[in-house]
């Protein structure tokens, strides 16, 4: 071989030792871009991998939380409705009760009526029989009755004409046995009377009358009682001007001597010249003794 074939070579051999040599390096240089790509490649897999399970524990949260939401909205929802209902409910109740109380009212109202209309057709039927005793006995608790306004003023009407013709009737009955000195058929009849008519026209009369034949008869207390009665209704000036002496008699039979000596003074106050004036006198010296 010549010297220029073998100088060819050796540099030709020299430049693929180069060429090697930077084939070399650019591997080397390759592989490690390579690396660092997979490197980069998993780095980024990581990346999306954390990213991807967040999103999903962030979707969950999320569901968890829109479900509680929902849930706690329905509930209280719910809650409302039902405390609506229960105070719907008490309203009904409240009614019902209220309907049970009205109820009961107009049944009762309805059992008085009918009670009503049958105590008012008895004493009707008494009223048409004439049998006045009965009638008024029955009448007070007639009256009581919730009747109509027709029902009560016809029978108070007819109470009050019954009441007033057997006033008179006893008092009239009364004032013969007084003249026939029946005293205790007097007193009878005076109480009769009084009983039907409480304030009679004849008041001042009855009582003194009554006074005088409980004298009487002995019942002196009663006679006291009655005989006040007739004074404080005027029987000094309506009836008889004696009534003063007559209670100073009763009260000194009774033994209540004050009161003895008080009308009897009293008597000859209002009659000096009366017919039991000197009578009247000689009672105040016996008293006075």
């Amino acid at each position: 071989m010549s010297g220029d074939t073998k100088s060819r070579v050796e540099a030709g051999i020299e430049v693929l030792g180069r060429d090697l040599v930077e084939t070399r390096n650019q591997i080397i240089k390759n592989a490690n871009t390579v690396g660092n790509l997979t490197a980069e490649v998993r780095q980024i897999s990581k990346q999306l991998e954390r990213r991807r399970q967040g999103f999903t524990l962030g979707s969950l949260g999320t569901y968890v939380l829109f479900v509680i939401v929902i849930g706690g909205g329905a509930y209280l929802v719910l809650q409302a409705r039902l405390e609506q209902l229960a105070v719907e409910m008490n309203g009904l109740r409240r009614q019902h009760a209220s309907a049970q109380v009205r109820l009961e009212r107009l049944r009762d109202e309805a059992r008085k009526r009918r009670e009503s209309e049958t105590k008012a057709m008895a004493f009707y039927l008494l009223m048409k029989a004439r049998d006045v005793p009965k009638a008024l006995k029955l009448y007070p608790s007639v009256a009581s009755l919730p009747l109509t306004k027709v029902e009560a003023a016809l029978f108070e009407r007819y109470v009050q004409s019954k009441q007033s013709s057997l006033a008179y009737t006893g008092y009239a009955t009364g004032m013969r046995a007084i003249d026939e000195k029946n005293w205790k058929r007097a007193v009878l009849e005076f109480r009769r009377s009084l009983s039907y008519v409480v304030r009679s026209p004849h008041q001042a009369s009855l009582h003194y009358y009554l006074g005088i034949a409980l004298t009487k008869i002995g019942s002196y207390k009663q006679a006291a009682e009655a005989l006040e009665t007739a004074a404080k209704a005027g029987a000094d000036k309506l009836v008889s001007s004696q009534i003063y002496y007559h209670m100073g008699g009763v009260y000194g039979l009774l033994q209540q001597r004050q009161k003895a000596l008080k009308f009897y003074k009293r008597y000859i106050k209002g009659h000096p010249r009366g017919s039991h004036a000197r009578l009247a006198r000689r009672q105040i010296k016996a008293l006075s003794k």
